[in-house]
């Protein structure tokens, strides 16, 4: 479609649709022309000329540069399908990658160590680790051009993966295990806590979990980490795996996948009950010696060392199938994924593939990014235009590449469609937003002008009396069930169990007894309540017991069990007597 473009003072406007012309860059030229001009947008072709001409001229740019006449701005459009207007009031640079595609180093810094291992990127920062110095270190890419190290923290061992959420990051060493460190000054993070794990060589975190992949090169399993407190990280859940060598995991939604070199195949875990991992597939054969898994909607791309990249279908987590495999020829094993392209390192050809993934029945090599030559190199994350590229030089260094894009001081957009958007200062959504996995909120919380509410409504098990049979009573000072006070509770997912328990309850025949109540979940007493019978005997104790516990999948038994120090301790079915001894389940509550 060929557009004409019409320019007044207060702005752009498409007056005209004629024809049909190819591709290109084949979009409406938003650039600047002012007073009464007209671009017409053909293929890959422009024509500007002067709407109170007789006719529109004829001149055309292509692959070249039309120069500034009055107030018409310099259009450059290159074999590269770049469009560069200058001399206007917006500088902009669009870029479909393609088989011309040029990229450009913009910018390099020097770290702290000498062998950069693994990168991630959040916010403004970008984060490193170091195999050989122990270091972790912090760089501000704000300026693209000028990366600065700010802060590094010296840790031990070989530090391997890296992830971050909010304040802290989490670092993998082959000696110490986990580091949970303070990033929150990111010009001196320190070391807030750890938890020992044999070798561990991959991590990834979600809330208040991580889960941490370990080989010793005989055996291999995945721990849960329980990181709600920073400075004592714990060990909550591990389960055996036969992947003998993974660099990285993916987590999406409630699934973690991992990936087998020797056995060249992808597992999935399902982590809704984070302290029992359990396994949803048989093992899927690949066919190629994967070491390393990311994963977008409902594919997963699994790459090798040598190139090659396994597209795997996971829409149905029971039963993943293998959709295509694609052979680049050559490769290190880095992956990264960012909207319909998947870069791919080859460090020791000094490049990364950028390889086209939209069909993922036949993915397809548009092009690659020549890099600065290293012996080891690894194409890391993606965020804007600018890729960022560790090198395990002496010192190691963190370089940045231009992807290409767009820049403008403001824009407008009536739509948008994203592979992924990170703002580095705030976010203002004025409509409802939708998140389709879960949501992190950092240390300053929520504040809501309105309830917060859940979809999953929860589900009263139980109100009212025990529905005791018959009078009961205890003498014994153990504990004993109340007969009519056990309940199963069966849960599919992990759950929020509430209680809460009231009773009126007398000791018969001893003044002065200490008289207890307790609430079991699955054989443990959970909470106690107490009472002392009054130096009279007959006289009445009354008491609550209110409780909140997590359950995680399974069948779960709750009971209440009773003793007494001295004399006769009784409890009666509710009636409406006044001063009637009962036992009172108000209400259990499961809610998700």
């Amino acid at each position: 479609m060929t557009k004409i473009l019409s320019t007044e003072t207060d702005g752009i406007h498409e007056i005209s649709q004629v024809g049909k012309a190819n591709g290109g860059f084949g979009q409406a030229v938003d650039a600047g022309l002012i007073n009464d001009q007209v671009a017409i947008v053909s293929g890959n072709a422009i024509t500007i000329g002067n709407l109170t001409s007789a006719a529109i001229p004829t001149t055309t740019v292509s692959a070249a540069s039309y120069p500034s006449t009055g107030q018409i701005p310099t259009f450059t459009v290159g074999t590269d399908g770049r469009l560069t207007a200058a001399g206007s009031t917006m500088n902009a640079t669009g870029l479909i990658l393609n088989s011309n595609s040029t990229f450009s180093n913009t910018g390099s810094v020097n770290l702290t160590g000498n062998n950069g291992f693994a990168s991630v990127a959040q916010g403004k920062y970008v984060y490193t680790t170091d195999l050989s110095s122990s270091v972790m270190n912090i760089v501000d890419v704000t300026n693209p051009a000028a990366p600065a190290a700010v802060g590094s923290v010296t840790l031990a061992g070989q530090l391997r993966s890296i992830a971050v959420q909010g304040n802290y990051a989490y670092v993998t060493s082959n000696s110490n295990g986990l580091y949970v460190v303070d990033i929150s000054n990111p010009s001196s993070p320190s070391s807030s806590g750890s938890v020992a794990i044999v070798d561990p060589r991959a991590v990834v975190v979600s809330g208040k979990y991580a889960y941490v992949f370990s080989s010793n090169g005989v055996s291999s399993t995945i721990k849960t980490v329980d990181i709600s407190v920073s400075s004592s990280p714990t060990i909550v859940g591990s389960v055996a795996v036969d992947n003998d060598l993974c660099t990285t995991m993916s987590l999406q939604r409630r699934y973690l996948y991992v990936t087998s070199t020797t056995n060249s195949t992808v597992s999935i875990y399902d982590v809704s009950t984070p302290t029992s991992l359990t396994r949803t597939n048989t093992p899927l054969n690949v066919g190629i010696a994967c070491i390393g898994i990311r994963v977008s909607g409902k594919y997963a791309y699994a790459c090798n060392t040598s190139g090659s990249v396994a597209v795997i279908d996971v829409s149905n987590p029971a039963s993943p199938s293998l959709v295509s495999t694609f052979s680049s020829g050559s490769g290190s094993g880095g992956l990264y994924l960012y909207g319909r392209y998947l870069f791919l390192a080859d460090s020791s050809n000094n490049r990364v593939r950028i390889i086209d993934i939209s069909n993922p029945s036949s993915l397809s090599q548009i092009t690659t990014m020549s890099i600065v030559s290293s012996s080891s190199s690894f194409a890391g994350p993606v965020v804007g235009r600018y890729m960022y590229i560790l090198y395990a030089t002496t010192p190691s260094s963190l370089k940045v590449y231009d992807l290409g894009g767009t820049e403008a001081t403001t824009i407008k957009v009536g739509n948008l469609s994203s592979g992924a958007i990170q703002a580095t200062e705030s976010l203002d959504v004025v409509g409802s937003t939708t998140i389709g996995s879960g949501l992190y909120v950092g240390n300053e919380g929520i504040l809501s002008e309105g309830p917060i509410t859940s979809k999953v409504t929860a589900n009263i098990l139980q109100s009212g009396s025990v529905n005791l049979s018959a009078d009961q009573t205890t003498t014994s000072a153990s504990l004993g069930d109340i007969t009519g006070s056990t309940f199963t509770i069966t849960t599919s997912i992990s759950s929020k169990l509430k209680i809460y328990v009231s009773y009126s309850m007398s000791n018969t025949t001893a003044a002065g007894s200490i008289n207890r109540i307790a609430l079991l979940i699955d054989g443990s007493v959970v909470k106690n309540s107490t009472f002392s019978t009054p130096a009279i005997a007959n006289q009445y104790g009354t008491g609550a017991i209110v409780h909140q516990a997590s359950l995680s999948a399974g069948s779960h038994t709750v009971k209440l069990q009773w003793s007494t120090s001295a004399g006769t301790l009784q409890c009666r079915p509710v009636t409406s007597a006044i001063n009637n001894e009962h036992v009172t389940l108000d209400y259990m509550e499961l809610s998700k």
